[in-house]
């Protein structure tokens, strides 16, 4: 795998993941805040527009709060599932850098895991180009299965 990747495409494949992971942390580590419905509407004045229209901000306020509590929690699903398949060396190298709430830097990690700064590269971007596959994370190229 790292041997058909071109630099560019590595950083590529670097950037999506570190950016999936990101949103993952935001939304792990975060709370959610639910939008409630206004007790009195305000009035607009329509110039020169449909008087007919009807909406619900009700109903558009409870959508978004459903919806956006189940996006969040299919990202943080979807990416503690593809960590789950991944070999225990990649797993602990992603979890340790990425998924805490308070991430350390990559030497760091490299101290923590007893691990060479090559080692640690070399197995990070394998576990970021079989995440981004498992995700379907847009990497700008074509994401080959060997």
């Amino acid at each position: 795998m790292n041997d058909t990747l071109t630099l560019a495409q590595k950083k590529a494949v670097r950037a999506a993941m570190e950016e999936r992971l990101a949103l993952y942390r935001s939304y792990k580590y975060s709370s959610f805040e639910r939008r409630e419905a206004r007790v009195t509407a305000s009035y607009d004045p329509r110039y020169h527009g449909a008087t007919n229209a009807v909406s619900d901000p009700t109903a558009q306020i409870a959508v978004y709060n459903v919806n956006e509590q189940m996006h969040r929690s299919y990202v943080c699903d979807s990416v503690e599932i593809a960590l789950s398949l991944l070999p225990d060396k990649q797993r602990s190298i992603i979890e340790t850098r990425y998924m805490r709430q308070n991430t350390p830097t990559d030497m760091q990690v490299c101290d923590r895991l007893s691990m060479s700064k090559d080692t640690y590269d070399r197995q990070r971007l394998a576990a970021m180009y079989e995440m981004a596959l498992f995700l379907e994370v847009d990497c700008g190229f074509e994401l080959i299965t060997q």
